[in-house]
């Protein structure tokens, strides 16, 4: 999971992109299951999913943490052959399916964000990665080589394998051991911890046992992950020291993370001023020109902060921007809804109006735009009747 775009977590739900087959192998090598949404391009519900759930910053950490996540749409493409393999009645169907193919469960019907989380554990539990591990080590085997496997399976599940390595680490490490060193690598899911402390002081050494590439992304990992423990834990020193150990382990990768771990702090705390501040900056200093991640910060805001007055005017920008800089019919669609909402009938007159002009170009449906146009359109009407008409 990297907290490189918005959504204040990593882009939402990062989806697979290759086909069903390339997904399973996947899952296979990585260990594991596949979330699938089965969906209709005409499902309200399945829309309505793909705009404020599959975003959600707590949904993308789960999901991405611990799922090869799919899309697929049953009318076309690999749709109706999976379809008839695992059957789907109603839309959306939710699937979770191992890398061998096997369905380990199916819901129907679209879930809010903390719902879908509740769902995604309950698969999670039903495929135990652990059980048999666990039971050598509470039965007292303390072999280095199951210690291994054992961390290595707890991570998998989403269990915290920190305990089971600080108890292996009570002595000093024996950093010649190559099995030590796996056990140090895999229990690095922590900024704040010693497997991270003995890491950042032998760098070298695990680089050169586990290679640049993939030692440089287990400590990003581990630089989010205690930053979401100081989200958790309301404690900001967390999520400061976070972003102090990213700059050092991965500076180019520090430039979005210094504001986004902050803002989801904020966003967590309701904290609309320090909120607005950071997002600020992030869009002037980072995002700038990417039509999709100004986009999705402005979604994130509608979640989170409409409640606020204030948070308005910084929406409407946000969303004119990425009109501005990008060509999706679904950017001009939303900032006319946005508009249409606030009563300004003008500005969601032109955006409805643009958000058709490019579904026809894109070969979408202009549906939406038109009953849009006609509501504006409508109220305008209602709007310069004059007092005291019968209309």
């Amino acid at each position: 999971m990297m907290w490189a775009a918005i959504s204040l977590s990593a882009q939402g739900i990062e989806f697979f992109h290759g086909s069903w087959e390339e997904a399973l192998v996947e899952a296979d090598k990585q260990d594991k299951l596949i979330f699938v949404d089965c969906y209709t391009t005409w499902c309200g519900p399945c829309k309505k999913m793909s705009r404020e759930v599959f975003p959600d910053p707590e949904v993308g950490e789960f999901f991405n943490s611990h799922f090869i996540n799919v899309k697929i749409d049953m009318e076309r493409g690999e749709g109706p052959a999976f379809g008839r393999k695992y059957p789907v009645g109603a839309y959306p169907t939710l699937y979770f399916i191992k890398g061998d193919g096997e369905a380990v469960m199916s819901q129907k019907g679209a879930r809010m964000p903390k719902d879908l989380i509740a769902l995604g554990k309950a698969a999670l539990s039903r495929v135990d990665f652990s059980a048999d591990l666990r039971k050598a080590y509470e039965a007292g085997d303390r072999d280095p080589e199951l210690i291994l496997e054992y961390v290595k399976a707890l991570n998998k599940t989403g269990e915290s394998s920190l305990k089971v390595v600080n108890d292996f680490l009570r002595e000093t490490p024996e950093l010649d051991d190559p099995t030590t060193r796996a056990i140090i690598f895999e229990g690095c899911t922590e900024a704040d911890s010693r497997p991270f402390a003995l890491i950042s002081a032998n760098k070298r050494l695990f680089e050169g046992e586990f290679g640049a590439d993939a030692l440089r992304e287990k400590l990003i990992l581990a630089c989010e992950s205690t930053a979401d423990k100081g989200i958790e834990y309301e404690y900001f020193a967390l999520v400061e020291q976070s972003v102090e150990l990213m700059k050092e382990h991965a500076p180019e990768h520090w430039e979005g993370f210094r504001y986004l771990a902050p803002m989801r702090y904020h966003r967590t705390m309701n904290d609309w001023a320090a909120f607005h501040e950071m997002a600020d900056e992030y869009v002037k200093k980072v995002i700038r020109k990417d039509a999709e991640q100004i986009y999705k910060l402005a979604v994130v805001i509608k979640q989170h902060f409409s409640y606020e007055p204030a948070s308005g005017d910084f929406i409407g920008e946000l969303l004119e921007e990425s009109v501005k800089q990008g060509d999706s019919w679904n950017y001009a669609f939303d900032a006319a809804r946005f508009f249409h909402e606030k009563g300004d009938a003008k500005k969601a007159l032109k955006y409805a109006e643009e958000s058709r002009k490019r579904a026809i170009a894109q070969d979408a449906s202009t549906v939406p735009m038109d009953n849009l146009i006609m509501v504006i359109k409508g109220r305008q009407s209602q709007t310069i009747t004059a007092p005291g008409s019968s209309k």
